[in-house]
């Protein structure tokens, strides 16, 4: 009897085993511009926002440098080829749309993605308000916080796929650290204010009320500032001794 019932389910077995098999689903990379558009943006966003916790924690000496050199840089040797890609893609797409300031092709959308990431990097360090032997310990819990659990770009099969044709399109020079995203130039944002921001930010709110000013550039006679009406770019505004100009 034992010998029937072992031949009887070991064919249903085996035909369950194989449908399970076939029944799996190939990933192929995607073709739409719209998901790989968000994909890059994310991407470049983890990017800026991990190496502004990196570039915080250095200075601070001690273990909190050697813990943000070492994990800086086996996070580089991992991802940078990706980033590289993603950048890559990034700027093929906003590329068309950017504007010339200082001899470099600016994006505003890739600066605020620049300023947004590096601010909420700042903010959830907060190293400002800290000692100094706190904030080797807040930066020190935060890399090996990084180091164990966020040392991949993506998550999601599909993302992954996504990603791997992407670094097989790019053909450029993936050793070379520079920053990113390339549409946000050498533009540091955290500055402040210069003499005409309020004057200009508060003629803004009239026509955009949840309109917000990122500051591009400060040093006078020289201003410049990006323009957004809620999270949409409006215009870069330059100003030489306080006579200012849009690019749209």
């Amino acid at each position: 009897m034992k010998k029937k019932i072992t031949r009887l389910f070991s064919p249903l077995c085996m035909a369950v085993l194989f449908s399970g098999c076939a029944q799996q689903p190939v990933v192929t990379p995607t073709e739409d511009p719209t998901q790989l558009i968000q994909l890059a943006t994310d991407i470049l966003t983890k990017a800026v926002y991990t190496n502004s916790i990196f570039n915080q924690c250095t200075p601070l000496g001690d273990d909190a440098e050697l813990e943000a050199v070492t994990v800086q840089q086996d996070w580089i040797d991992k991802n940078w080829p990706a980033i590289l890609a993603a950048d890559h893609y990034y700027t093929t797409q906003l590329g068309p749309q950017a504007i010339n300031y200082d001899g470099q092709a600016i994006s505003l959308n890739a600066v605020m993605l620049a300023h947004n990431a590096r601010k909420r990097a700042i903010d959830e360090l907060n190293l400002k308000q800290r000692t100094l032997t706190n904030q080797q310990k807040t930066c020190v819990r935060r890399i090996q916080t990084i180091a164990q659990q966020e040392m991949a770009l993506t998550q999601g099969e599909q993302a992954h796929v996504d990603l791997q044709a992407l670094q097989q399109q790019y053909t450029g020079d993936t050793t070379k650290i520079v920053p990113v995203p390339t549409l946000a130039g050498d533009i540091t944002t955290e500055r402040e204010n210069g003499r005409s921001y309020f004057l200009l930010f508060e003629e803004f709110k009239k026509e955009c009320p949840d309109g917000q000013f990122i500051v591009v550039h400060n040093q006078w006679p020289h201003e410049a500032y990006a323009s957004y009406c809620g999270e949409a770019p409006v215009s870069l505004i330059s100003c030489e001794w306080g006579k200012c100009t849009q690019q749209r």
